[in-house]
């Protein structure tokens, strides 16, 4: 597919997949990809006029294992909860007591939540706060051990470090790497953290500063692999699937890499032009899900690097989640296609049959073939204007 500020959808994707999706205007949508009738739509949950410019949407993730709630954070300090299945916020909203949020998390029905002012929120009976370091920049849970969180941000005292949130310990800290050659202190800025590899000990962090690394904090403490991009672009953000790290930049730039070698980029996707804000892949990650802040999200085949959907969402998107559209939204899209054809031909039956008789101009007796005939002329020049096609004779 070549690059388009179009809405485009290619053919071969058939995918029944849904987005949703936070933006820096703080509105929160859902994108209908899996529409056959229409692919781009798109369904605002969040009233614009109850929203600041503080409200931009800084965090999304999923809060049970059916991805049916959604919590959201923003940078205003507000913590809500989304159920996908009630199209609706629901609950309380929360707050916590200062900063913009980072990172969100739920673990053991316990919401957590990370701020930038380097302190991570347990919001349970009895709320408890871990102290992390300033300039918190990213907050990530593991998803094969849900009490472990990794958070990294700006400046060495606050490189990547791993909590227990059970314990409320730090059990990993990372170590710089060394001095460069003129024997200067290498900056730190951990931007993007994921657990890889299904591991709760394996990590790759990425940087403003145009790194990305690999650690395995049961071996030690500094990296195993440092990649330094030549370039100098700054990475922004990343995901992990199968061992391929995808990663954007600042400037619209979007690459795989083989945890294996991490030499060169493994892949090159284009199509963006703003800064890659978010990015997630589906369960067999050969779909990967992008947004940025030139208002467009994008779906490309992760291995073949195809661009197969994009779609414009009026405003800056900060935040993406996908999930598989589930029994509930397709049996309502199944729906309003069934309701758009019968409510057409309803309609134009009604029409037609409270149309007046012609007569035979010999006999004065009602003609049913001349009559049948004329309701079926007009009725099909009807359906031809309808359809947007003009026909001349």
């Amino acid at each position: 597919m070549k690059y388009s500020t179009a809405n485009v959808k290619n053919a071969e994707y058939i995918e029944n997949h849904v987005v949703y999706l936070g933006t820096q205007t703080g509105s929160f949508k859902r994108v209908d990809i899996f529409n056959t009738d229409n692919p781009y739509k798109q369904t605002n949950f969040q009233s614009l006029d109850k929203v600041t410019k503080e409200s931009k949407v800084t965090a999304l993730c999923f809060a049970d294992e059916d991805r049916n709630e959604i919590l959201l954070g923003r940078g205003d300090s507000v913590i809500k909860t989304f159920d996908c299945t009630q199209n609706s916020f629901i609950g309380t909203d929360l707050t916590i007591p200062e900063g913009k949020i980072v990172g969100i998390a739920w673990s053991q029905e316990t919401i957590v939540a990370a701020s930038d002012d380097g302190k991570i929120h347990i919001l349970n009976d009895s709320p408890t706060v871990l102290e992390t370091g300033d300039n918190l920049s990213k907050m990530r849970q593991c998803s094969q051990n849900k009490n472990f969180v990794a958070v990294g941000g700006k400046d060495r005292k606050n490189n990547l470090k791993v909590f227990d949130l059970e314990s409320g310990k730090s059990i990993f800290s990372s170590k710089n790497v060394p001095h460069d050659n003129l024997q200067l202190e290498v900056p730190v800025w951990d931007s993007d953290i994921c657990f890889v590899n299904n591991s709760d000990s394996n990590l790759a962090t990425c940087s403003r500063h145009g790194y990305i690394r690999l650690y395995d904090y049961r071996a030690q403490r500094r990296p195993l692999k440092n990649y330094t991009d030549s370039k100098e672009q700054a990475f922004n953000s990343l995901t992990e699937h199968s061992g391929i790290i995808f990663v954007g930049t600042t400037t619209g730039s979007l690459y795989a890499f083989d945890l294996k070698s991490m030499k060169v980029p493994l892949h090159t996707y284009k199509g963006a032009t703003g800064s890659i804000s978010s990015i997630t892949t589906d369960d067999s990650g050969k779909y990967l899900f992008v947004s940025s802040i030139d208002r467009y999200v994008r779906v490309y085949n992760s291995e073949k690097t195809h661009l197969l959907y994009q779609c414009y969402v009026k405003s800056k998107a900060s935040e993406i989640l996908m999930k598989e559209a589930d029994t509930q939204l397709l049996n309502e899209h199944k729906k309003e296609q069934k309701q758009t054809v019968d409510g057409s031909d309803e309609e134009y039956d009604n029409l037609f049959d409270q149309m007046q008789t012609v007569e035979d101009e010999t006999t004065g007796e009602p003609s049913t073939k001349k009559s049948k005939k004329l309701s079926h002329d007009v009725k099909h020049s009807h359906m031809k204007r309808h359809s947007g096609i003009v026909f001349r004779t």
